[in-house]
């Protein structure tokens, strides 16, 4: 496991997002980690099992140091988490694991959207009865992101040039709103697609954790 770039340190300059610290034992987050982590994977496969190993256990460690709050986390406290890795290593179950480990410690929810969605929701208008089909919906709650990088980074609505993932992270990064996310692209990539502004936003914003492996999918 490693901070992509090393990049991310303990003094690096962030913009602190609202969230908790939770005093649970090891014995009680290898306990949760497999109940949910066993959870979702039998939600797309029934006789699938959960694995801990030496693609991920780094990342889980540092997963349990992040929810204490522990200065053993490689990273910044108060920031969120982009998971970085290849196609099918894992990552979306991984953060999907953090974010219901986190909801159950502290009555949370978190909104999953992936970051292809972003592209249909930025030409919606408001609409009281499906309020999640617009992108202030998104704006304060507890958010996934997933897939970063593989929207189209510009859409056209009426006339009017949108950038959905520049749209959706300044609103959050405004209302400091804790966010997770996943991506197949380094840090260094996303800037180069998304432009210097978003990568500084999403620099101050995330600790970009590496997961590797190959693909997990059979």
């Amino acid at each position: 496991m490693e901070l992509i770039g090393n990049i991310i340190g303990k003094n690096s300059q962030n913009k602190p997002q609202k969230r908790f610290f939770n005093q649970i034992s090891w014995a009680q987050y290898k306990m949760m980690v497999n109940i949910i982590g066993n959870n979702i994977v039998k939600k797309n496969n029934p006789t699938a099992q959960f694995v801990i190993d030496d693609n991920n256990k780094d990342v889980l460690n540092q997963f349990y140091y992040y929810i204490t709050g522990s200065n053993e986390f490689k990273g910044n406290l108060h920031k969120g988490i982009m998971l970085v890795g290849g196609f099918g290593c894992g990552k979306t179950t991984l953060i999907r694991l953090l974010s219901e480990l986190y909801g159950r410690l502290n009555n949370r929810v978190f909104t999953f959207i992936s970051a292809i969605e972003l592209t249909e929701i930025v030409k919606q208008e408001y609409d009281e009865q499906t309020p999640q089909k617009h992108i202030s919906y998104y704006e304060k709650r507890p958010l996934i992101i997933d897939e970063v990088g593989k929207e189209n980074k510009t859409v056209m609505v009426y006339g009017t040039l949108h950038e959905p993932m520049k749209d959706i992270i300044t609103m959050r990064y405004n209302n400091n709103a804790f966010t997770l996310g996943t991506t197949n692209y380094s840090l260094k990539t996303l800037t180069s697609g998304y432009g210097e502004y978003l990568g500084e936003r999403l620099l101050e914003m995330f600790n970009f954790i590496e997961l590797k492996g190959n693909s997990r999918r059979k």
